[in-house]
């Protein structure tokens, strides 16, 4: 019961230790960096307990991998879209916009949503009834 707790503030001390090292080089920027380690130590450690005393049952690809593929992805087209149409703050809510295509053509492409999880939401059913329409994506059998 108290692990999380642990986890938080193995995750705290982490991200003052970044921040301390790395706001000399990045000055603020530093900060999110802290604060993304520290939540990503954290999680890091009670998936890893929950994994190892068998409290969760996941496939770790298609339940972590393959959507942060994807939002990586569309991540990369926002910056790109962003440094292209010329970066400037004017430009950055359009190159978000645009980069959302690009995010629901990688989650066709990656096979994200299964159908369990269009039964779920709505428009994960929408997309994977796209999915189904195009040829290439057909399941074979």
């Amino acid at each position: 019961r108290k692990l999380p707790v642990i986890a938080l503030a193995f995750g705290a001390v982490l991200k003052i230790c970044a921040c301390y090292f790395l706001m000399e080089k990045w000055g603020m920027a530093a900060a999110p960096v802290g604060t993304v380690l520290c939540y990503l130590a954290a999680s890091a450690i009670n998936l890893g307990v929950c994994f190892k005393n068998r409290l969760l049952f996941a496939d770790l690809l298609k339940t972590f991998f393959q959507p942060v593929f994807c939002a990586a992805i569309c991540g990369l087209s926002a910056l790109l879209f962003y440094r292209v149409m010329g970066s400037t703050l004017a430009v950055l809510p359009l190159a978000i916009l645009l980069s959302v295509p690009v995010y629901l053509l990688a989650l066709l492409l990656a096979g994200v949503p299964d159908e369990e999880t269009e039964k779920l939401f709505p428009l994960a059913g929408k997309i994977g009834r796209i999915r189904g329409k195009l040829s290439f994506f057909k399941k074979k059998g």
